[in-house]
């Protein structure tokens, strides 16, 4: 009634299944929808892509590093469509570049980058070995997949978290902005700040805190489950 002609496409998450007892049918070979976000297009695998294809709830997270953006050299590590890095581009950054291993995920970036008229490079490849050869960057963009899904993840999971974060400093010059991302739900916001802080200290460096922010506001966190803020976000000033 209220979107007249829309579809409804089910996604099936097969470790859900396996420990609720239910099955969801496969979803089709092909569905793929142009969303506008923010005056950019994106084409979204609706069918195959990560999660919803779109990862909406960081949509006010990119707005806030892009406006960072302006000027500078910006890497966007686990670029996926290219959400932050097309809106860093847009924004006015100096130059952009998207690294992401997933090979479909950097064609449709490099797709959306032509359709809107960016120039944003996208390259397939593993965010650690390229922080080692440390990259020209004064933004970097870190937002990882669900490394600790259970209590058997964690401390792998977490020295993960820091270890990534610190090759990040290493190529941040002083001043530099970093954007940090955390969607695993058992990490809270206070422990994901400890990963941030642990690393800055093992690497010698100061680490600002600018802004600890979640979810998009379309994601409300229910009173009574507060483990439902999966999302955190930090933005920071490397010394």
């Amino acid at each position: 009634r209220h979107y007249p002609g829309a579809a409804a496409l089910y996604r099936r998450d097969e470790e859900a299944e396996r420990i609720e007892g239910f099955r969801v049918p496969e979803p089709p070979p092909k569905a793929a929808a142009d969303i506008r976000c923010d005056g950019l297009v994106f084409r979204v695998d609706l069918a195959r892509g990560h999660k919803t294809g779109a990862f909406l709830d960081q949509r006010d997270n990119r707005r806030r590093a892009a406006a960072l953006a302006r000027g500078r050299r910006v890497l966007d590590l686990f670029c996926y469509d290219g959400g932050f890095a097309l809106a860093c581009a847009k924004a006015g950054a100096r130059e952009v570049r998207g690294v992401d291993l997933d090979e479909a995920a950097v064609a449709r970036a490099r797709e959306n980058a032509r359709r809107n008229r960016l120039e944003v490079r996208f390259d397939h490849g593993d965010a650690f070995d390229v922080l080692r050869a440390r990259p020209e960057a004064d933004l970097i963009l870190l937002d990882p997949p669900k490394w600790i899904s259970g209590r058997d993840d964690e401390e792998r999971g977490m020295e993960r978290y820091r270890d990534l974060t610190g090759l990040a400093l290493d190529a941040l010059p002083r001043g530099g902005i970093l954007v940090s991302s955390c969607c695993s739900g058992r990490v809270s916001p206070g422990r994901f700040l400890g990963v941030l802080r642990e690393a800055a200290a093992r690497r010698g460096r100061d680490l600002r805190i600018l802004e600890v922010r979640g979810a998009a506001p379309d994601h409300p966190l229910a009173a009574n489950f507060p483990e439902g803020r999966y999302l955190t976000c930090i933005l920071a000033v490397a010394g």
